[in-house]
């Protein structure tokens, strides 16, 4: 408890008096005694600590929402990052409580059991990003951009025509959502005007400029596709189906019998970050002897990997299989490969040491 509290008052900056305000708000809401824990991968835990209804009241926002202050820390305990987050069920049905492990499988980008929309902010209640999510997976997310990154084919709803004397700057909404890991629409939704001199950081769910809120708010920047770097790669090896893709049959000159050789594909490892998925196929050449109207194995090899899907174009997502060893049993009806590969992913920053997870997966196969 005593943590959390000196970590939020070393958010506070002198200039930011109606943010600090919100941040001691958010330190008399925290009702630790529902505070639980959350397992995430590279050692790190999190904490989340409902907050107390009061504060919405205070704020004159909508309460019927589930309110948490969710928290990183390293294994040490210490608070790497934290946000104040807004859940809103799909349904419009009113919670107490998400289900077990949400947060860290949102983390973690694995599937959870409940759809609506997630809104990060920072501990000083400004806008951070948002997201959606539907049937368990995030289908969207939203954060907020100036004018210099819209694009100009790109059409912006109620944007204001006046300007304020002084240097001052639009804000948008950026929505972006995915079918799949790729980008089906994206629209932008004008949200407000600030200029020079001008004090934010009052209001909660609002916007402000980069440093100018407290709390550790900040727009998001082009350089990550993820809003947040805590989150990471979800992997799994997999025996999945296999493609097989036979060339024309020919006589065996020694042997005299019908052969031909078949290339096999199969997806061996599935990754998912958030919306992106991607994963990971090998490929296997087999050469078949047909014997009594049977076909059966003489040779059985590995020829390579190939990639299926995009991983994030923020991190750079890396497979070496190590070993591919092939196998054909007695009777020849059946064939194994069995592989060893090593995955790599960089992060963009500030995550940028590569994360390594060795992992290995086997198949059989038959003639098809």
């Amino acid at each position: 408890m005593q943590n959390v509290y000196s970590w939020l008052d070393k958010q506070k900056t002198e200039s930011q008096v109606h943010s600090n305000a919100n941040i001691d708000l958010l330190k008399v809401n925290l009702n630790f005694s529902k505070a639980f824990y959350e397992e995430l991968q590279l050692n790190k835990r999190m904490l989340i600590v409902p907050i107390n209804e009061e504060l919405a009241i205070k704020k004159n926002i909508d309460k019927n929402r589930i309110f948490n202050l969710v928290a990183i820390l390293d294994p040490s305990g210490n608070i790497l990052n934290a946000n104040v987050v807004i859940f809103k069920a799909k349904e419009n049905i009113l919670k107490s409580a998400l289900p077990e492990n949400t947060f860290s499988n949102i983390y973690k980008s694995e599937k959870i059991d409940i759809n609506g929309q997630f809104k990060f902010l920072s501990v000083s209640g400004n806008f951070l990003y948002q997201l959606d999510f539907d049937k368990g997976r995030p289908h969207s997310w939203g954060r907020y951009k100036t004018r210099s990154n819209k694009p100009k084919s790109t059409t912006v709803s109620s944007e204001a025509i006046s300007q304020a004397k002084g240097k001052c700057t639009n804000y948008y909404l950026v929505l972006t959502y995915y079918v799949n890991g790729v980008v089906v629409e994206e629209t932008w939704t004008y949200i407000g005007q600030i200029c020079e001199g001008e004090i934010c950081g009052g209001d909660y769910e609002s916007i402000c400029p980069p440093g100018e809120s407290g709390g550790g708010s900040g727009e998001i920047g082009d350089e990550c596709c993820i809003p947040d770097p805590n989150m990471v790669v979800s992997t799994e090896s997999i025996a999945g189906d296999y493609t097989f893709v036979c060339g024309l049959e020919s006589i065996n000159p020694i042997t005299q019998k019908p052969k031909k050789s078949c290339n096999i594909g199969w997806k061996f490892s599935i990754n998912n970050l958030l919306w992106y998925n991607w994963g990971y196929i090998s490929d296997e050449l087999a050469t078949f002897e047909k014997e009594d109207n049977i076909w059966k194995f003489t040779e059985f090899i590995h020829t390579g990997k190939r990639s299926d899907g995009a991983a994030p174009p923020c991190i750079t997502a890396e497979c070496d299989i190590d070993t591919a060893t092939p196998s054909i049993d007695a009777g020849r009806l059946q064939a194994r490969m069995h592989l060893f590969y090593t995955l790599s992913i960089s992060y963009c920053t500030p995550l940028s040491t590569p994360s390594m997870k060795a992992s290995s997966i086997g198949r059989n196969f038959t003639h098809r």
